[in-house]
């Protein structure tokens, strides 16, 4: 079965598709400029690839001993949560075939060690669903991204 588009008969039917068109491409344009602002705005992206944080848990036996070796801070945060989220920001380098932290996640570690023993310091730590990552992070927001 083919669809045609019935156009008048006093227009022809090249400008019509012409302007339609144009319009069409306007819109995208439009909603791809909002999409590209929204994701510039995403500061914590993390690298979890298909498999999502089951993956990420995973392969954790892999990546975090790869991230303590080179960035001595990982090694001391105890929390699961916050190594959790440090191994989904970690990056394969296909050269030196390691897992390697972006200079902002590497900014994050460290500041998530600072909230963690300040958090230890005075006995805040995991009281009221408040933990180091939420501290630095903010509140999560279950749900589709």
């Amino acid at each position: 079965m083919k669809v045609q588009h019935i156009f008048p008969v006093h227009i022809q039917m090249e400008d019509q598709e012409d302007e339609y068109f144009d319009r069409l491409w306007l819109e995208t344009k439009e909603r791809s400029k909002k999409v590209k602002a929204s994701a510039a705005m995403n500061k914590h992206v993390p690298h979890t690839g298909r498999g999502g944080w089951d993956l990420i848990e995973k392969k954790k036996h892999i990546i975090l001993p790869q991230l303590e070796s080179v960035y001595k801070e990982i090694k001391s945060i105890q929390n699961s949560r916050s190594k959790l989220y440090l191994a989904g920001r970690a990056i394969y380098n296909k050269e030196t075939q390691l897992y390697e932290l972006e200079d902002d996640a590497y900014l994050e570690a460290r500041n998530l060690l600072e909230k963690e023993q300040e958090m230890m310091a005075d006995g805040s730590c995991y009281k009221n669903k408040s933990d180091p990552l939420v501290q630095v992070l903010g509140p999560e927001h279950p749900g589709r991204a």
